[in-house]
């Protein structure tokens, strides 16, 4: 299981929060579990090494002045012009207990799929679904749509989606993906 130290943060505030990211430090809240919120901070460094495809759906575990807490990601914010990371939220959670997360969409099978070997394209809609899982051991690294019978003019909802049992789908009546005929060009000129 990844693991990252945390700090307090005494002081709250914008001034604060940016002094701390000048120091090399992303602000961050721990916040669940019928718990006290804590406004802390860890080293820009630190995040990187977990961030990657699976931050919001693998758990991890978080020290706080020596006490470990087991919490997922729940929201990164980033400056829409420069995409720095300005603040994390982390949600406690802990074995047992239902949770809801966002889990990736893979699509598999591509070089089986009838409609894209007829030169149509895959449109992707959705990047990630939101699941309900009855243990956060139960979550999901990844939603995987087949496409190896999809032809082209299809709409992929999120039934086309298999969850393993004890997760069920949060995101209902949502479009994943379509794929669309290839454009016919004008041979004629």
């Amino acid at each position: 299981m990844k693991s990252i130290a945390l700090e307090f943060r005494d002081a709250l505030g914008k001034g604060e929060a940016r002094r701390a990211r000048g120091a090399g430090r992303i602000p961050c809240v721990v916040y669940g579990l019928k718990k006290t919120p804590v406004a802390c901070s860890m080293e820009k460094k630190k995040f990187e090494q977990i961030s990657g495809a699976d931050l919001y759906n693998v758990a991890f575990e978080v020290n706080i002045a020596g006490k470990a807490e087991k919490v997922l990601c729940r929201a990164v914010q980033l400056c829409p012009v420069t995409e720095h990371v300005l603040h994390v939220d982390f949600m406690r959670v802990e074995k047992g207990l239902p949770v809801i997360a966002r889990v990736p969409i893979e699509f598999s099978a591509a070089d089986k799929c009838p409609g894209l070997k007829k030169k149509g394209t895959l449109n992707k809609m959705l990047r990630f679904v939101r699941v309900s899982a009855d243990s956060v051991e139960l979550l999901p690294k990844k939603a995987v749509v087949d496409l190896s019978t999809v032809d082209v003019g299809a709409t992929l909802g999120v039934e086309f989606i298999k969850l393993p049992e004890g997760v069920t789908m949060k995101d209902v009546d949502k479009t994943v993906a379509k794929l669309i005929p290839p454009r016919i060009k004008d041979v004629a000129k």
